[in-house]
């Protein structure tokens, strides 16, 4: 009878932190879930120790300016990256976690063992440190948190997010201090779960909370019965500016009956939370395209899952459908590939991942899918323009660029929506264009 491979013995939290903080250095394209997954399980972390090392992980890169602020007071020298990263870990859990501080000095300096024995006098005395003059750091970093909102300049704003200091100076040349702050304050924190309600299914939607009167659309929180309801396909997972784009689009075809039951081709729908958000919402999603098979899968597995009727399916780059396709849309929904700058909420490794000129090339990428979706727009027709950048020249300079080169376009909407206050989350450009 075959054995099964025996499980690898666990290793601490904090250690698997340290590796993934380290993997993140070499690796600039793998998704931080899909890296701390893997090394959870390569390590035989359980679910307690995962959730650990996730909380550690995500709070390092959402404060790791204003953790090296605080560990520069104790350091004579920059350190290496590696012990960096172990430092960072350790004042972020003794300065932002519940966790016993003699319990969390004690775990970093038993990581020191072995290939890194030289460093454990450093590490104690460092951690020991910051715990000892725990609350004047705490203190002196809200007090630069406070300036920051009275003084919104590049220097407060870089502490203030944790931001690299080209993206501080570029939104505040952008947008201006005021915009720039807000930007800066949103992204430091952990998005709150938020939820669609599946408006094809209130009914049963209504019936499973034993609520009535006004329904909205948007629930948020951890309850527990969300993630049953949305087992139940009643509810969905999406982010709250994601959720009012889709409503604005909604909004603005059933205003003009012109648009009456037309058919949308989303093209670049991804997992479908968009397209399956419009299906919900009774517009006629006739085609949905992506070029990544898993994600269709993904979109298929929705469609299903909250009962809608399933559009055509193709998985094909928009360039190559867009020269294939026989025939023109009225609406073509186009989410485009960008820097994802307005996700650092959410994505916290992608502040340490981005640089400029990766703005210049989604720039250019979104001009073509652009050209391509308005030769496949029917005269008349409208086509949402939406992308999750917080970049000019990905959002507002690209509309200005595509109207110069295309006479008949024109656009009739442009705004960013950004998530509820309370909820943090994703911030998006949406912008409407019409074919004259």
């Amino acid at each position: 009878m075959p054995t099964s491979p025996p499980r690898p013995t666990p290793k601490s939290a904090r250690k698997t932190a340290w590796q993934v903080l380290q993997t993140l250095h070499r690796d600039a394209y793998t998704p931080l879930p899909e890296i701390i997954n893997a090394l959870s399980h390569k390590e035989g972390l359980d679910q307690r120790d995962t959730r650990l090392l996730t909380m550690l992980v995500y709070g390092v890169l959402r404060t790791q300016v204003r953790l090296d602020f605080a560990l520069n007071q104790y350091l004579h020298k920059a350190p290496s990256q590696e012990l960096y990263d172990l430092l960072r870990l350790g004042a972020y859990e003794l300065l932002w976690t519940n966790i016993a501080a003699h319990a969390s000095v004690d775990q970093y300096v038993r990581l020191c063992r072995g290939k890194y024995a030289e460093l454990a006098g450093l590490v104690n005395a460092v951690l020991r440190g910051l715990d000892r003059d725990r609350q004047s750091i705490l203190e002196r970093d809200a007090a630069i948190l406070a300036e920051a909102k009275l003084y919104p300049t590049a220097e407060n704003l870089i502490f203030l997010g944790s931001l690299p200091t080209w993206l501080a100076v570029m939104w505040l040349e952008q947008y201006g201090p005021d915009f720039a702050y807000r930007l800066a304050e949103s992204v430091q924190h952990q998005p709150v779960p938020t939820y669609r309600v599946n408006a094809a299914r209130l009914p049963e939607y209504q019936n499973f909370f034993c609520e009535d009167g006004n329904l909205s659309i948007i629930l948020t929180g951890n309850d527990p019965r969300f993630v049953q309801a949305e087992a139940r396909g009643l509810l969905s997972r999406q982010g709250t500016a994601s959720i009012q784009a889709i409503s604005k689009l909604a909004e603005y075809l059933e205003s003009d009956p012109r648009f009456k039951n037309a058919e949308i081709w989303d093209s670049c729908c991804g997992r479908g939370n968009k397209t399956c958000a419009m299906l919900e919402a009774n517009l006629e999603v006739s085609l949905a395209s992506d070029p990544s098979p898993a994600r269709l899968t993904g979109l298929k597995k929705n469609l299903s899952r909250l009962g809608l009727a399933t559009p055509q399916i193709q998985c094909s780059t928009l360039q190559d459908l867009a020269d294939s396709l026989n025939r023109q849309f009225p609406v073509i929904v186009l989410d485009v590939p960008c820097s994802g700058s307005g996700t650092l909420a959410r994505n916290p490794e992608l502040r340490w991942r981005l640089n400029p000129e990766q703005l210049g090339q989604h720039a250019l990428l979104q001009a073509e899918l652009l050209d391509k979706a308005w030769f496949r727009l029917s005269p008349g027709g409208l086509l949402a323009y939406i992308t999750c950048a917080l970049h000019k020249t990905e959002n507002e300079e690209q509309i200005r660029s595509f109207c110069a080169r295309h006479v008949d376009a024109c656009s009739v909407l442009e705004e960013y929506i950004f998530p509820d206050y309370r909820t943090s989350g994703d911030s998006i450009f949406l912008s409407f264009l019409r074919k004259e």
